[in-house]
């Protein structure tokens, strides 16, 4: 089996992390912070592509440090160059979000109507991987908030950012219906994480053993 994307490997999620409680890469904090507080109501926000250089420009001065910025620093950009920062930083990593090993136990658990089934799911995770993809949701289940705004409907939204954060792997000879199928699940999972509402995102938050108070500290809002 091979994976269903060839990508450039830029280190594991873990290696973008400095704190031990809430192992979520400050290159995403950066971003969501900028998003979430100035533009939500953006139209088209994650389904318009930055112009690359800029996407690379922006993506190579975050990664380059595990500080918390000035939002200044990321809101002369436009959106969708921060947008597009984030998906090229997830598409990077030597892991997906959703790791292809557990491509399979997210499956089931999002094919099932028990949430309890998400949650096992998700508390597999490594650890960077589990903080970060709570965080992620949090943010995004905002954008779907703001669709009336921004036109990005839950469906818009699963369809553009499924391939970026859910692995998958494909036979090297895999016929093409086939393809489409494993494409169908990678979006039935996005769509299901996607439909759970804020409070339940929040619920992980508040209940993280080791980073509660790490999460609600104002280092993610500057």
């Amino acid at each position: 089996m091979v994976a269903s994307t060839s990508k450039q490997q830029s280190g594991s999620l873990k290696d973008f992390c400095s704190n031990k409680n809430h192992m979520i890469p400050s290159l995403l904090v950066n971003c969501v912070n900028a998003l979430d507080k100035y533009r939500l109501d953006f139209q088209g926000i994650y389904r318009i592509n930055g112009q690359g250089s800029q996407v690379q420009k922006l993506l190579k001065e975050l990664k380059g440090s595990k500080e918390i910025v000035n939002l200044d620093k990321i809101l002369k950009y436009d959106t969708e160059t921060i947008t597009g920062c984030i998906k090229a930083f997830l598409k990077e990593i030597r892991d997906p979000l959703i790791p292809l090993y557990l491509f399979e136990d997210f499956y089931q658990a999002c094919d099932s109507e028990l949430d309890f089934k998400i949650h096992d799911a998700i508390l597999k995770l490594p650890k960077p991987h589990q903080d970060t993809l709570i965080y992620m949701f949090g943010h995004w289940n905002r954008v779907v908030i703001n669709s009336e705004k921004n036109l990005m409907t839950l469906e818009n939204l699963a369809y553009c950012l499924a391939p970026t954060v859910v692995g998958i792997y494909m036979e090297k000879d895999i016929k093409i219906d086939a393809v489409g199928e494993e494409i169908e699940k990678q979006i039935k999972i996005m769509r299901r994480l996607l439909s759970m509402p804020q409070k339940y995102w929040q619920h992980f938050i508040e209940n993280s053993q080791e980073g509660q108070k790490s999460f609600q500290n104002s280092v993610f809002y500057i």
